[in-house]
């Protein structure tokens, strides 16, 4: 599934109930970080797995990633290669 803005993927999320989800930080309507602190919030999401992709190297913005719940933010390119292995360390 691809969503187009924050406010989207929160609909997806909670409607589809994905088994991961890998979310964009910067999107319009709702960034990554307000979709994340949605998600830790309801019940039926609050367990599921999500990567923050972001193109931000900034230590505050890495720090924010997981203060609202992010189980691993990865920065920008992202190799295929590191993508998988990052997808399977997130579902366990």
């Amino acid at each position: 599934m691809v969503a187009l803005n924050g406010t989207e993927c929160l609909e997806m999320i909670r409607s589809d109930r994905p088994e991961l989800a890998i979310i964009d930080v910067k999107m319009p309507f709702m960034d990554g970080f307000a979709v994340v602190r949605a998600l830790r919030s309801e019940s039926d999401t609050e367990n599921l797995p999500v990567i923050l992709i972001s193109a931000s190297t900034d230590h505050a913005d890495l720090c924010e990633g997981y203060r609202c719940g992010a189980d691993m933010y990865v920065v920008k390119p992202i190799d295929p290669h590191d993508l998988i292995e990052f997808v399977v360390k997130a579902g366990n």
